[in-house]
């Protein structure tokens, strides 16, 4: 059993597109649940009229309304589970799909085909960004961390990990919980997605630094390895930017924001992300394999995205 869910609020502009790429998917969901979270502009009416063909697409509306950063976006989904909660508990897939995302009809068969190892446990495309007639890979994306509603989890793993997490950062945090049980996650180097708006673009710019920033205290992060990425979203984000990322770290310690209350989370970005960026650093330096590469922005073509 494969089972997708979409949170969407004020889609009404991204649904024909999205809907049309299911439809011509080679790997069709058993339920395809579309959370919309009190959207004013008709996109559950939307889904209804250019899905009525899709006899698996079912739409739950929710009227709870809080802005779409924090810890919303992972309500959404959770609620979204707790919707379909008999077919969670035995479905053999699971995709996370936001609703700006687009892709070509073997998106979902790639993702399944490679937790065809046993060990893996979920797999993500890259993120690429229109512009004009070429697609911009998104930055900073590690090819063991496949973020953001693009992934397929195996349906063991998201049992296994709990389910969906409460987090401000919830598939970072599926993620490494996924590493703590075991599993492998895996950005797939040649499967990209289209995402019809930039990460975050939800929030207006400065919010949407702040709210990493925000996260990364959420995460546990310790102050080094913010202070890192500051440095690092300077030259490809922009100092304000930057300046807003290191911002919400640190009002989010002055005010004891709330973290991830698992300690296995917290060792993890202590101790196992500190190996992991040694590993990277020494794996660079001597010319093996880095486990943990980001992926260098580059330009594809849209054969790439959509054959």
């Amino acid at each position: 059993m494969f089972i997708v869910i979409t949170p969407a609020r004020n889609e009404a502009d991204q649904v024909k597109e999205l809907v049309s790429c299911m439809r011509a998917s080679t790997f069709q969901p058993d339920c395809w649940l579309v959370v919309d979270d009190g959207s004013t502009d008709g996109t559950g009416d939307l889904f209804r009229k250019y899905g009525a063909d899709l006899d698996y697409l079912k739409i739950h509306r929710i009227e709870s309304r809080s802005g779409y950063m924090g810890f919303h976006y992972s309500e959404v989904v959770r609620l979204g589970f707790d919707e379909i909660s008999d077919l969670v508990d035995s479905t053999d897939y699971i995709g996370i799909l936001d609703a700006d995302i687009r892709y070509g009809p073997n998106f979902w068969r790639l993702l399944k085909d490679a937790q065809n190892d046993e060990n893996i446990g979920i797999t993500g495309a890259v993120a690429v960004v229109a512009k004009n007639e070429d697609y911009f890979m998104e930055h900073f994306q590690r090819i063991d961390l496949p973020l953001a509603g693009r992934v397929l989890v195996k349906g063991k793993c998201f049992r296994e990990i709990g389910g969906a997490p409460y987090s401000r950062s919830p598939d970072s945090t599926m993620c490494i919980l996924a590493k703590i049980e075991g599993w492998k996650t895996v950005l797939l180097e040649d499967v990209y997605a289209e995402t019809t708006r930039p990460t975050d673009y939800k929030s207006e710019y400065d919010a949407v630094g702040k709210s990493r920033g925000q996260r990364a205290w959420n995460m546990h992060q310790p102050l080094w390895q913010v202070l890192i990425r500051t440095v690092a979203y300077t030259f490809t984000e922009g100092l304000r930017y930057a300046g807003n990322y290191f911002k919400g770290y640190v009002e989010e310690w002055k005010n004891g924001g709330e973290q991830y209350p698992d300690e296995r989370v917290r060792r993890y970005y202590r101790t196992e992300r500190t190996k992991e960026w040694l590993r990277s650093f020494f794996a660079r330096l001597s010319g093996r394999l880095d486990p943990h590469k980001i992926l260098k922005a580059r330009i594809v073509s849209r054969k790439d995205v959509f054959d």
